[in-house]
C-alpha cells in the first residue's frame, strides 16, 4: 500500500477503536473469557466466577491470555480487546488490499456485518486475519510457515482446526493423493506434535476430554438432519454468493475445497450468541481474498449480494450497537461489587466479571456439574445463594421438574426451586431510558411507539444476611415485585 493508503487504513482502525469504546459495551459471551483473563492476571488460575479452580469455559485460549497480559500493565480487557482488534483491522486490511482498492475494502467492511462482532469484544476480526495469513502462506507455497500458522489458529480457537484441516489436507495430497513421507513429517513437526502436546495439557490441567462448551452445543437442535436451520441459514449468506461467482471461476476448484469443511461444519453447529455472524467473518473475508486472481466485477458482485443476504443481520446488529449502553446489567452488576454473594446465573458473562462475586453458570458452559446434565431443583438447594438472576421465557414453563437438556426446561427447574424455597422474586427492566447519544439521537427520529421491555428475574434468598443490601441494589434499577397475574409478551416481555 502507497503512505496515503497506510494513513487511510490505520485513520479506520483507529476510528473503530474510538467509537467501539465510545459507545459500546461488550457483550455477554465475550466478557465470559474476560473473567477468565481476569482471573487468569490476578490468580494464575483458569477459572470463573471465583471458584478457584480450574474450568475452560473460555475455549479462545491465546485470545484469553493475550488478553490476560495487558490486565497485568493495567489495560481492562475489553479496551484490550479492541486494541488488538484494531490492529488486526489494519493487518487484515493491508492483505487484501494487495489486489483490491482500498476503497472497495472499506466498503466492504462497513456495509457487511462481520466487523462489527469485534466492536463487542470478540475476537472475529483477528482470527480472520490469522486465517487469511494461513491461506497466504499456502498459496505461497511457504509450507512451513503454514503449519505454524494454522498451529497458532487453533490455540487461538479450537474451531482453527476446522479452518487449517483443508489447507493441510490439500497440502498433503497435492500430488494426486500420493502421500509423501516429507510432507507428511513437516506437518507433524509444526502442527500434530505440537498440537497434540497442548490438547494433552489441556486435558491434564482442566481433567476434561473437551471444553465444557462443546459439551453444550451438542444438544443443539437439528432440524435438517445433520444441520441446523439457523445456522445452514447464516452460512448461506457468505456460501451462495461464493458459489455464484466462483461458477465463473478457474479457481473454484481449489476454493472450494479449501472451503468445504469450514461450511459443513458451521452448518451441523448451534452457533449461539453469532453476534453479526461473527462465525463466519472468516469465510467472508477468505473468499474475497482467494478471488485476488479474478475481475474486479465478481468481487463487486460477491460483496454486493453477501450484503444483500446479511442486510437483517447488519441492521439487527447495528442496533445492538445504538442499545448497548442502555443495557441495565452493567450499571447493576457494577453496583454489586462489594457485596460478595453467592450467585446462581442463566447468563454467566456481565454479572459475573462486573460483581466479582462467587457464580455458578446454571447452563453448564462454565460450571462443570451442569454440563452434561440438566440443572436439577435439588442442585439450586444445594447451592445455597444470596441471588438468581434468569433470562427466561414465562410462556413456556412447565409445571413439573424436567430432565431433557433445553433452555426453557433449565429455566422450569430454576423456577420450581425458587417457588419451593420461598425466594423472593423481582423483575428487572434489561433497557433503561439513558443511553448514548447514538440512542438518544434514534429516539429523536424514530420515538418507541409502545413502552415494552424485557424483563429479566432476579431472586433473592430472604435468609441471606445479604438480603436488604442485595434488594436495594434491585430497587435502584427500577425492580418490580414479580406476581403471576403479569402478562408477557414473547414470554420475557412486558409493556406498559
Amino acid at each position: 500500500m502507497s503512505k496515503l493508503q497506510t494513513g487511510l487504513a490505520l485513520c479506520f482502525s483507529g476510528l473503530f477503536f474510538i467509537i467501539s469504546l465510545l459507545f459500546i459495551h461488550p457483550a455477554e459471551d465475550a466478557v465470559i473469557l474476560y473473567e477468565y483473563s481476569n482471573t487468569l492476571a490476578n490468580t494464575g488460575v483458569i477459572s470463573y466466577g471465583n471458584i478457584g479452580t480450574p474450568i475452560e469455559g473460555a475455549t479462545d485460549f491465546l485470545w484469553m491470555v493475550a488478553i490476560s497480559l495487558f490486565h497485568l500493565v493495567g489495560i481492562n480487557e475489553y479496551t484490550a480487546s479492541l486494541m488488538i482488534s484494531s490492529l488486526s483491522l489494519y493487518l487484515l486490511i493491508k492483505l487484501l488490499c494487495k489486489h483490491n482498492h482500498l476503497l472497495f475494502i472499506l466498503i466492504a467492511m462497513t456495509i457487511t456485518s462481520f466487523i462489527y462482532s469485534a466492536a463487542f469484544g470478540f475476537s472475529s476480526i483477528v482470527f480472520s486475519t490469522i486465517y487469511l495469513y494461513c491461506l497466504q502462506f499456502y498459496l505461497q507455497k511457504k509450507y512451513k510457515n503454514m503449519h505454524l500458522c494454522i498451529l497458532l489458529l487453533c490455540l487461538f480457537r479450537p474451531d482453527g482446526v476446522v479452518w487449517g484441516a483443508s489447507l493441510v489436507l490439500l497440502y498433503q495430497f497435492e500430488n494426486r493423493f500420493s502421500l509423501s513421507k516429507e510432507r507428511l513429517l513437516v506437518s507433524l513437526k509444526y502442527l500434530i506434535i505440537p498440537g497434540g502436546v497442548y490438547f494433552l495439557w489441556r486435558m491434564y490441567y482442566f481433567n476434561e476430554l473437551l471444553p465444557l462448551p462443546f459439551y453444550i452445543k451438542q444438544h443443539g437442535i437439528k432440524e435438517l438432519l445433520l444441520f441446523s436451520y439457523s445456522s445452514l441459514k447464516d452460512v448461506a449468506i457468505v456460501a451462495i454468493p461464493m458459489l455464484i461467482v466462483i461458477s465463473m471461476s478457474k479457481n473454484k476448484a481449489t476454493i472450494i475445497l479449501i472451503t468445504i469443511i469450514p461450511i459443513l461444519f458451521y452448518s451441523s453447529m448451534t452457533l449461539s450468541q453469532n453476534i453479526g455472524n461473527r462465525f463466519i467473518a472468516p469465510l467472508f473475508f477468505g473468499v474475497l481474498y482467494l478471488l485476488n486472481k479474478e475481475g474486479n466485477i465478481k468481487k463487486y458482485i460477491y460483496v454486493i449480494f453477501v450484503s444483500i443476504l446479511s442486510a437483517a443481520i447488519t441492521h439487527r446488529v447495528i442496533n445492538q450497537i445504538i442499545y448497548s449502553k442502555n443495557e441495565n446489567i452493567f450499571a447493576l452488576s457494577k453496583n454489586l461489587n462489594g457485596i460478595n454473594g453467592r450467585m446462581l446465573v442463566t447468563e454467566s458473562g456481565r454479572l459475573t466479571y462486573y460483581s466479582d462475586w462467587t457464580v455458578h453458570d446454571s447452563w453448564g458452559l462454565n460450571t462443570p456439574q451442569f454440563s452434561k446434565k440438566l440443572i436439577q431443583p435439588i442442585d439450586i438447594k444445594n447451592g445455597n445463594y444470596d441471588l438468581i438472576v434468569s433470562h427466561c421465557y414465562m410462556d413456556k414453563i412447565k409445571n413439573s421438574i424436567q430432565e431433557k437438556r433445553s433452555w426453557n426446561n433449565q429455566c422450569t427447574n430454576i423456577l420450581i426451586a425458587i417457588k419451593e424455597m420461598n425466594y423472593n422474586m423481582y423483575l428487572v427492566p434489561f433497557y433503561t431510558n439513558s443511553g448514548s447519544l447514538l440512542y438518544k439521537f434514534k429516539q429523536l427520529i424514530s420515538p418507541p411507539k409502545t413502552n415494552c421491555n424485557r424483563y429479566d428475574i432476579y431472586s433473592i434468598n430472604p435468609r441471606s444476611e445479604k438480603y436488604q443490601a442485595i434488594k436495594t441494589v434491585l430497587l435502584q434499577h427500577q425492580a418490580i415485585i414479580y406476581n403471576d397475574t403479569l402478562n408477557f409478551k414473547g414470554g420475557d416481555t412486558l409493556c406498559f
